[in-house]
């Protein structure tokens, strides 16, 4: 008689600990190679995924620091203590994707990670035996203050780490003060700054480097502006004309001149000229965008009708 599906416990250990001292090990739930049966109806292990050293390296830490790790599915949380010499934390991992999360002390932050396969702060790839060096920073307030912007407002500013990867998560935060703050481990980010037309910031996007205690960084809003000029054609007999502009500034002019030149906001208007008997406006009627200093001439032309 032929057996199928005999499952033959076996046992690994992992999670071991290391820092120059005593060791920590744990042991996970037993690996369980099945066994099936051959056409002989003999017994033959099916091929079991390899499994490797996942070695995650402290850098930063104060001596006598505790950190930890949480790794594997389901997740196993092994912790450490720095020392004068780096400390380590080890676990054995099958070969394919490892998620983790590294527990940081009460001040710090993972500032990056770094390692052979490019890990990210949460992830990473695992095909041999692998190193992940974890660099622990200072955590920091980062504040920007704005001025310029009326009152209740909104206004926005997103952050992202210089880093191409393995840094901080990018971050974005909103609100209708004076300011907007973020908590984030010491090192270099990139920042944009933005709102609802027709304001906009200075600068609107640079880069900002944390270090050594709270940073502060002032945006300065503006409105945005352009120069939108009316030009009438063949209106002779000295007739006035009459221009009506609506949309985020509202204006009416009348003038015996040929040109009604305006500076507008960003944004979108419509426009209506105003009638005169006898003669006809084309176009009577329109609409245009004001968008970021670009200077427009709409043409009228006049003709008898």
């Amino acid at each position: 008689m032929a057996f199928v599906g005999l499952a033959i416990a076996t046992m690994m250990v992992v999670g071991v600990s290391t820092w120059g001292g005593p060791s920590a090990v744990s042991h996970a739930p037993a690996l369980r190679p099945v066994f099936v049966s051959s056409e002989s109806g003999a017994l033959a292990p099916s091929a079991s995924p390899p499994v490797f050293n996942v070695t995650f390296k402290e850098v930063g830490l104060p001596a006598h620091t505790a950190w930890s790790v949480a790794a594997g599915n389901p997740p196993v949380t092994h912790s450490n203590t720095s020392s004068h010499a780096t400390g380590r934390i080890l676990f054995q991992e099958p070969q394919g994707v490892l998620n983790f999360t590294i527990g940081a002390p009460t001040g710090w932050g993972v500032a990056k990670v770094t390692g052979a396969t490019h890990p990210g702060q949460t992830s990473t790839v695992i095909a041999a035996a692998t190193q992940v060096n974890v660099f622990f920073g200072p955590v920091e307030s980062l504040t920007f203050h704005e001025a310029g912007l009326p009152s209740g407002t909104v206004w926005s500013v997103s952050i992202a780490s210089v880093l191409p990867h393995g840094g901080p998560s990018a971050a974005t935060s909103s609100g209708s003060g004076n300011s907007i703050s973020f908590t984030v481990v010491e090192g270099t980010y990139h920042y944009t700054i933005s709102s609802a037309a027709p304001y906009s910031g200075l600068p609107g996007h640079a880069t900002v480097r944390v270090s050594d205690g709270p940073t502060t960084k002032f945006v300065r809003f503006q409105l945005v502006t352009a120069h939108v000029t009316f030009v009438s054609h063949n209106l002779t007999g000295g007739h006035s004309w009459t221009l009506n502009i609506t949309g985020p500034a509202k204006v009416t002019m009348t003038s015996a001149a040929p040109i009604m030149k305006f500076v507008l906001p960003d944004g979108v208007y419509s426009y209506t000229i105003g009638p005169i008997a006898g003669l006809k406006a084309t176009p009577s009627s329109g609409t245009f965008t004001v968008s970021g200093h670009v200077s427009m001439t709409i043409p009228i032309s006049w003709s008898t009708g």
